[in-house]
């Protein structure tokens, strides 16, 4: 009877986390519980889903496994742009609630560099996913929507390659570098 239970109370559990809403990411880009996992980041720092949005847009979200987690967007229409930071609190150290954010605008320039990154990368050729992961590290997640066009591409920890390399530029960008890198205790370092 313990066993019918715990068994009951578990399936209902599943059934409330994992409700199978598909908020932010295409279905079949994810695993159900990747996609659920993503979503309530999302939900906390920034609830918006890119492929709805009227204007141009880059997401990127840093989704830590062990601290916390962060997301950079930039959103633009014809020239300068805002680029907004949402960093969550640390969950062990106190309820999960967005610690930090700012935005500040960006030069039409600052924008076409990044997009050249982008293009240098090849980022709209690259599968959404690799299936490479890790226990302690962060899955970054890229979202582009440019010119009504949505595109998705999740790593797993990248120290090197084109979603490091975009990683990285979002980050400079945002001018927090010393806040993103340094207190989520994940070793990035600054490009020379």
């Amino acid at each position: 009877m313990k066993k019918k239970i715990c068994l009951l109370l578990t399936l209902l559990i599943s059934l409330e986390l994992y409700s199978g809403d598909i908020k932010y990411f295409p279905e079949n880009v994810f695993s159900q519980f990747e996609n659920e996992w993503y979503s309530k980041i999302l939900d906390l720092l920034d609830p918006v889903n890119i492929q709805d949005i009227e204007c141009n847009a880059i997401r990127f979200s840093c989704i830590e496994s062990m601290t916390r987690s962060y997301v950079i967007k930039l959103t633009w229409t014809d020239d300068n742009g805002i680029l907004e930071v949402f960093t969550e609190s640390f969950p062990l150290e106190e309820e999960h609630k967005i610690s930090f954010q700012k935005a500040i605008i960006i030069t039409k320039k600052d924008i076409e560099s990044l997009l050249e990154v982008l293009s240098a990368c090849n980022f709209y050729d690259q599968p959404p996913t690799d299936k490479n992961n890790g226990r302690d590290g962060a899955y970054w997640i890229i979202e582009t929507k440019i010119d009504n066009e949505y595109k998705v591409v999740c790593r797993w920890s990248p120290k090197s390659g084109f979603m490091y390399e975009i990683g990285n530029k979002m980050i400079d960008m945002s001018q927090e570098r010393d806040r993103l890198v340094l207190k989520s205790k994940r070793i990035i370092p600054k490009k020379k």
